[in-house]
């Protein structure tokens, strides 16, 4: 029986209520592989993809799922039938969710990888992913508006080439407290440090990898490949146990969502942006302890605002003075009051800080103790030995701020999933995907 390629998109199945997108995925290959499981083989590990976190109606993380199969074609419309039905009853008690999966056959054309990289960046409307799903014969199946479709789409299209990263997802009931050994979770990040990020804030102590909400994650752990997150999770000491894991491939803690602009022209409302240029304003605090300043492209100026969780971004926000050279990244919104765009900063490098330049008394040249002004009379005269004189001028003293120059970065606390961590920075992944035949044991782990 001949094999077909899929790819099934999910996303918005998630609710403030309740669910999660890469539970229903964890879900959804359960089933399948129980009933199909001699007549469907996994291409990929499951994929979790993030999307531009600057989208005002996202759902909560913003990250939409796909899985990559081959399938006898005998079985296809039975796997269609059943995500469907699996779609409807996840999401039937859930109304604050507008999900869509979408299926395609065969190969995957590069007007979905350009899709995805727009969701990342940019914002995307319903319209243009009903006219990618129309134009390739994409099968959707929705329970509503179908607005997921953007992400379903885009997830199909995501992660065929660069940076990559994997997490370990453990589910619960929902119903059962997430209670993980507070010193088991330091001990895993000990073992595995630098191949596991944003565990634990280091600032507060605050252990990361378990969400708040009332979703069915119990915990989720980061890593650069899936033998470190094993190891990780075996490290872990839970008081629950989990009734499954998963092991998904991910644009997390990878920067991929930022679009380098040129220009300030260029920059639209809420896109992820990267922007190079001159500071241009002396940067002020404002109410709330955040830190506002403009940044110069040599024709026009945009407002960068570092809030206050932002920590060394905001701290460093503050040291820039007129004229450093910058780049800046972030959300680009709207400020309020005001018909002017800024920039949310989520990530800030000093290029080139400028010299300060301080005007100082000139030295007495009897005992070298630095002259005091005699105001407005003019001249100076020495405190220590009454040296005297009209003639002496100040002297400028240049000071370097080379100290500031860097890479700053919000605590592991603050930052948007995407973000890349500095223990990462070494580790990118590069290059094409190349896609294997995956053992079902490697992904997918039952529990109870």
């Amino acid at each position: 029986m001949p094999y077909d390629v899929l790819h099934i998109g999910v996303d918005s199945v998630d609710s403030l209520s309740g669910g999660c997108t890469t539970h229903f995925l964890f879900e959804a290959l359960r089933e399948i592989m129980r009933r199909f499981n001699d007549k469907v083989k996994l291409l990929d590990y499951p994929i979790l993809a993030r999307l531009n976190p600057n989208i005002p109606w996202k759902t909560r993380g913003n990250g939409a799922v796909c899985l990559r199969l081959m399938a006898q074609s005998n079985v296809i419309s039975s796997i269609e039938e059943l995500l469907a039905l699996m779609l409807k009853s996840y999401t039937q008690s859930y109304h604050d969710c507008d999900p869509a999966i979408a299926i395609l056959h065969g190969e995957l054309h590069k007007d979905f990888l350009d899709f995805y990289e727009k969701t990342l960046r940019r914002v995307v409307a319903l319209r243009e992913a009903l006219e990618l799903a129309q134009s390739h014969d994409v099968k959707v199946v929705k329970t509503r508006s179908g607005l997921g479709l953007i992400g379903a789409l885009a997830a199909i299209g995501s992660l065929t080439e660069g940076d990559y990263t994997f997490e370990i997802l453990a589910y619960r009931c929902e119903e059962e407290t997430r209670l993980l050994d507070y010193n088991s979770v330091w001990v895993m990040e000990f073992e595995t440090w630098p191949y596991t990020f944003n565990n634990i804030d280091p600032e507060t102590g605050r252990i990361l990898l378990t969400p708040r909400g009332p979703d069915p994650v119990l915990y989720g752990v980061r890593g650069e490949s899936p033998q470190v997150l094993l190891k990780a999770s075996s490290l872990l000491k839970v008081y629950s146990k989990p009734i499954g894991y998963l092991i998904i491939r991910s644009n997390q803690g990878t920067d991929y969502h930022y679009l380098r602009v040129k220009k300030v022209r260029e920059v639209e409302p809420y896109s992820s942006i990267l922007l190079r240029g001159e500071v241009a304003s002396k940067p002020k605090v404002i109410s709330g302890g955040h830190v506002v300043f403009k940044v110069s492209d040599g024709v026009e100026e945009l407002y960068c605002v570092a809030y206050k969780p932002s920590g060394d971004v905001r701290r460093a926000s503050e040291k820039l003075e007129v004229g450093d050279e910058v780049e800046v990244y972030g959300g680009a919104r709207r400020l309020l009051g005001l018909d002017a765009l800024s920039i949310n900063l989520e990530k800030l490098m000093i290029l080139r800080a400028r010299e300060k330049v301080m005007e100082m008394n000139p030295l007495c040249p009897r005992c070298r103790k630095r002259l005091k002004s005699l105001g407005r009379g003019g001249g100076y005269k020495c405190s220590r030995c009454g040296f005297k004189t009209a003639e002496a001028t100040k002297l400028a003293s240049r000071i370097s701020r080379k100290e500031v120059e860097g890479i700053y970065l919000p605590p592991p606390r603050s930052m948007r999933h995407l973000a890349k961590p500095f223990r990462r920075y070494g580790l990118e992944k590069k290059g094409v995907y190349e896609l294997e035949e995956m053992k079902l044991r490697r992904v997918l782990m039952v529990g109870r």
